[in-house]
């Protein structure tokens, strides 16, 4: 496409493509579908003649990369989801208005969340727009779509995502350049923040001095280049001017492919902190991302129970927990047992105490964000004593010694302070089940599985003296 006319198709069929919202080639879709969203002219009318006596047409057309793991371009989503005609024009001069193909364009930084200013109005009218005079790499053309167009952009966009905006779906790592041009970034391990303007970056830190928290961040200075190890972020600015970090994403696609981490399932993040024995019966009928959605609606329920029985073994103990959505009806439960010399009721108590904190935290860290604290069930009175405080020193006399100084090293990198409260055991002994509170059913649910759990561990005798019955994180803390 090197002489005039090559170049001059190429540029119409560029502008064609953004126009359409289509990541490939235009002449590779069906005109019936798409062709009304393109302006009238030689290369819709090329493309209208081939889409109608079936031509095949190759070219060395440049494909816009998909940027994310469980990413789509919008306009091939609302397709999907049944939109045509009118209803298709409406929601594409939204987004075109928007400056997005794909929709990690829209999503924020973890790619958990659309980005609710993007929902409402043209995104120049918001703070973003104080930042630049663009928000894509790619050249889109002006659009100023009507109210009854953003309605429609809106409701649509919703059917994939919770009323929290949570996705149904949610974006992986980045596995190409993005399309966006980010403007807020964080560097997780120095807690500093930039904000990128088009002409010069502004440098936010924590002050020390202060009393505010760790991400609250004051400015600092300028500069001219971005500090190498930032990744991009949803900060939020304070009435005093001072930042606020909410979240921060996964590093951006640098081309190397080389950081496996990026691509780390939350259950694999969990797994990869040791003690792989507590979670070798996990059961779920749905991806746990639902757990972080569950977290911020206050649907989530955690319940745990112990168990010991003396009468089959004096060294093995049990516990078995269980996460649900009382909205959704999720579920993730497991349950395990331990041979250990300090066995008894209290620590089967504690160990599933444990790993309900273990994937709380994991939770926290792995999507970058400070959800709100979640409410913990339990039966056991002391357990609830021991994680309801903070454990700033363990002695090495103190009973259950590596479950506190596990627990000492989770409260030192949460934000969070989990509220556990007390539920009845047994209660199932006195009403029928149907009669019970949520809270008491799940216990019973865990109360059942413990024990099953124990007696399952006392049958496999050979299998229990080849487990190495180290905890989660034991060894960093």
């Amino acid at each position: 496409m090197d002489t005039a006319l090559g170049i001059t198709l190429k540029a119409a069929m560029e502008h064609l493509q953004l126009e359409l919202g289509v990541p490939g080639c235009p002449f590779d879709y069906d005109f019936s579908v798409w062709g009304h969203l393109a302006t009238d002219s030689w290369v819709k009318a090329l493309w209208e003649r081939i889409d109608k006596f079936g031509i095949v047409v190759k070219l060395d057309y440049h494909i816009i990369p998909t940027p994310r793991e469980h990413d789509i371009p919008i306009m091939q989503l609302m397709v999907d989801k049944g939109l045509r005609g009118t209803d298709l024009k409406r929601v594409n001069r939204a987004r075109i208005a928007q400056e997005a193909l794909f929709l990690s364009d829209i999503t924020t930084a973890t790619g958990r969340h659309l980005e609710a200013h993007l929902l409402e109005d043209w995104w120049y009218d918001t703070s973003e727009g104080e930042l630049g005079k663009h928000r894509s790499t790619l050249q889109f053309s002006t659009e100023f779509p009507t109210v009854e167009d953003w309605k429609l952009w809106k409701k649509t966009l919703k059917t994939v995502a919770s009323v929290t905006l949570f996705l149904n779906q949610p974006l992986g790592r980045w596995v190409a350049p993005s399309t966006r041009i980010w403007r807020h970034f964080f560097h997780p391990q120095l807690h500093i923040a930039e904000v990128h303007f088009d002409d010069r970056i502004r440098i936010y830190e924590h002050d020390i001095h202060s009393s505010d928290r760790s991400w609250i961040l004051t400015y600092t200075r300028s500069a001219e280049t971005s500090m190498p190890g930032m990744v991009p972020a949803v900060l939020e600015e304070l009435q005093d001017g001072k930042l606020r970090k909410r979240s921060d994403g996964q590093p951006l696609w640098n081309g190397s492919g080389d950081d496996d981490n990026m691509g780390m399932s939350f259950l694999d993040r969990l797994k990869s902190k040791g003690g792989e024995w507590m979670w070798e019966t996990l059961e779920y009928n749905a991806e746990p991302d639902w757990i972080f959605d569950a977290m911020i609606r206050g649907s989530l329920y955690c319940v745990t129970d112990g168990s010991y029985n003396a009468s089959l073994a004096t060294d093995i103990c049990g516990a078995a927990w269980i996460f649900y959505c009382s909205e959704t009806s999720n579920c993730l439960q497991g349950e395990f047992a331990e041979q250990s010399e300090s066995a008894d009721s209290y620590r089967g108590e504690q160990l599933g105490m444990l790993a309900i904190h273990l994937i709380l935290a994991t939770m926290e860290e792995h999507y970058g964000e400070i959800p709100t604290a979640s409410q913990i069930y339990c039966d056991n009175k002391g357990t609830i004593q021991t994680f309801s405080r903070k454990h700033k020193r363990v002695s090495a006399t103190v009973a259950n010694n590596d479950i506190l100084r596990v627990l000492r090293r989770i409260q030192g990198k949460s934000k969070l302070h989990h509220r556990i409260q007390h539920v009845k055991a047994h209660q199932d002994d006195h009403f029928d089940l149907h009669m019970l509170d949520l809270e008491e059913q799940l216990n019973y649910n865990c109360d059942l599985r413990a024990k099953r759990a124990v007696k399952n561990a006392c049958s496999r005798k050979e299998q229990r003296s080849s487990t190495i019955y180290s905890l989660p994180m034991e060894s960093a803390a």
